[in-house]
Parts: structure tokens; C-alpha cells; sequence
């Protein structure tokens, strides 16, 4: 039964991310990124690329490389 709670968590965990993610592109027009893009875009949050500490937490620099195709 506790894997089921879990898979119901989930499930409900995932869904709400989803809906944020369309409420914060469409009717909020931000940018939204996927946390992988976020780990490679400043090297797993390396010591190097953090440039402070705000109220939210740390502050890190990122590096995104743009294709034009």
C-alpha cells in the first residue's frame, strides 16, 4: 500500500508541474527550464560559477550556448 501512496504522490507531483509549467508559459508568457538544461547551464551548481548568496538562496552564473539552425 505505501508504494501506492507513493506512485499517487507522484503522479499528483507530476501533474501539478505540468500545469505550473503551462500557467507560466502561456498565460505568464516566462521562460520556463528544465532542471537538466539548469544543472548544465552552470556545471551541477559548481562552487566556481556562484556569484552570491540572495534571500532565495545561492546565486549562480550560467553558460548557455545558442544554435542557430
Amino acid at each position: 500500500m505505501g508504494i501506492e501512496n507513493e506512485d499517487l504522490e507522484a503522479s499528483s507531483t507530476s501533474s501539478c508541474a505540468e500545469k505550473l509549467e503551462v500557467v507560466l508559459k502561456e498565460e505568464r508568457d516566462l521562460k520556463v527550464f528544465k532542471y537538466a538544461s539548469i544543472m548544465e547551464a552552470t556545471n551541477d551548481f559548481s562552487s566556481e560559477n556562484k556569484l552570491g548568496q540572495g534571500g532565495f538562496g545561492p546565486v549562480y552564473k550560467v553558460t548557455f550556448l545558442f544554435f542557430l539552425v
